[in-house]
């Protein structure tokens, strides 16, 4: 009523307007006002009622289904702002650069998170230690050192096994890789059905074989070298060989036995070239080495 009051008031101060013809102004210009019916008041409290039992979630969840991803994203922005919700996590892939990204192939099904679960506690089983955090860093460091190191050691002893072991012992102990180790490797990481778990294993636990069975028989086979040279060139064994030639058995009764275990020695050393010490010494090691192999078949 406040406005009806200034306008009659404005009117009356005019004074060039009697009663009648102020009431019959003010009507007209109460239709250029909004008047609020009863039943409009009754309308808009019903609205108000209905937004008052509202449920605020559903509201919001109404909002979201219509909302554009510009908006969705402001919604986003401004929840996270708001503590509501924690910002969301970004991928390791993802953080990767590009070039890097598309050659690394992270677990994401549950079956891969299991076997990468499984592999992470094979390794800490294999070298002893609590389960702990994996430092990613690391673990690819240390991957990528031990594939350099086996990849060299498969190489060479491979090379070396096909280089000096007789024939007969090459037949029981072969490479099943017609390739290099390392494009072999290349291949089963690609996720090549062709490479399988199986296979690397195979073939990684022959070569851990023959570098153990090349240390035992180096070992071994120098001991028993070392024990045959002795045999033959030791003096009191040539002495004896000596005497049975002489008197069969009496030393007493060898003459200038001295000059005769020399003569002796330089007969026996005669056979000793650099060749043919390096063939007995091949002779015994691979006897040693056959006999370890096939005692772990």
């Amino acid at each position: 009523m406040y406005l009806e009051d200034e306008i009659e008031f404005a009117l009356g101060d005019a004074g060039a307007l009697d009663g009648d013809q102020r009431r019959d102004l003010l009507d007209k210009l109460s239709g250029c006002f909004p008047v609020f019916s009863d039943s409009a008041e009754s309308a808009l409290a019903s609205v108000a009622a209905a937004v008052a039992k509202a449920d605020p979630l559903e509201q919001f969840l109404d909002l979201w289904s219509q909302a554009g991803s510009d908006l969705r994203e402001r919604i986003s922005i401004a929840l996270t702002q708001a503590g509501v919700i924690a910002p969301a996590a970004k991928s390791a892939q993802g953080s990767l650069p590009a070039e890097v990204s598309e050659r690394v192939k992270l677990p994401a099904r549950p079956e891969e998170i299991d076997d990468f679960t499984r592999g992470v506690e094979q390794l800490w089983k294999e070298l002893a230690s609590p389960a702990a955090a994996v430092d990613f860093n690391r673990l690819f460091k240390l991957l990528g050192m031990l594939a350099s190191a086996t990849r060299d050691l498969h190489k060479f002893i491979w090379e070396f096994w096909r280089q000096g072991a007789p024939r007969e012992l090459q037949s029981t102990m072969a490479s099943g890789f017609s390739e290099p180790f390392e494009k072999m490797v290349a291949a089963y990481l690609r996720g090549d059905e062709a490479s399988s778990s199986r296979d690397l294993a195979v073939e990684i636990e022959k070569t851990k074989r023959l570098m153990l069975g090349v240390c035992v028989a180096v070992r071994r086979g120098a001991e028993e070298f070392s024990r045959g040279h002795h045999q033959v060139f030791a003096p009191e064994n040539i002495e004896s060989a000596v005497t049975v030639e002489e008197t069969a058995g009496d030393s007493s009764r060898v003459r200038d036995l001295g000059r005769k275990c020399w003569e002796k020695y330089t007969q026996l050393s005669k056979h000793m070239t650099p060749d043919a010490v390096d063939q007995e010494f091949q002779r015994v090691f691979a006897g040693v080495m056959a006999a370890w192999l096939r005692s772990r078949t």
